[in-house]
This record gives C-alpha cells, sequence and structure tokens, in this order.
C-alpha cells in the first residue's frame, strides 16, 4: 500500500511498487512486511510523477483488458446510459 500526502492509502501490488526505486530499495532491505504502507514523498519532479504515473496507467490498462465492458463500468462505477437499440449499432460497428 502507498500512502499519499494528504493521508489517503493506494492499494498496488508488490509487482507494480517494483517500479519505483525507492520503494523497490525499501522491499529488498531487511523487515518488509507485505501489509507496508510507504509514504510517497511529496515531489516536485515532473518526470517522476510522469513515470509513476506511466506505470500505474499501465498496470490498469493490464488490468482491465481481457474484463468486458459491463465489468468495467462495474470496477468504476459507470452507469450505462445507452439505449439496448444505441449497444446494438455500436455492437455492429465495432467487430
Amino acid at each position: 500500500m502507498l500512502k499519499g500526502a494528504d493521508g489517503k492509502v493506494l492499494e498496488v501490488d508488490q509487482e507494480a511498487a517494483m517500479g519505483s526505486k525507492v520503494i523497490k530499495d525499501d522491499i529488498e532491505g531487511d523487515g518488509f512486511s507485505r501489509d507496508a504502507v510507504f509514504p510517497i514523498p511529496e515531489v516536485n519532479s515532473n518526470i517522476l510523477m510522469k513515470d509513476l504515473l506511466d506505470f500505474l496507467y499501465q498496470e490498469l490498462g493490464d488490468r482491465i483488458q481481457d474484463m468486458s465492458v459491463e465489468e468495467v463500468r462495474d470496477l468504476f462505477g459507470i452507469e450505462n446510459d445507452m439505449t439496448p437499440e444505441e449497444e446494438q449499432e455500436l455492437g455492429e460497428q465495432i467487430p
């Protein structure tokens, strides 16, 4: 889990967290607990933040790529506002 400066906790699996050198060094050091909460420092470096966001976006994409549209809607709490006719028409346009 990662904890931001605002106190919010983000659950991230270990493989994803290992994308950060700082976190990787902590994990590979002594005393790592799977339930550990790592503080995310306030970072002024746009490059570091971009790398972290790119990594998180890729991780999210990997997790949802095999989900159905309905599963993705459920995951993100998105209400389906399309009529059955619109869904059918869209389904015919996209193989």
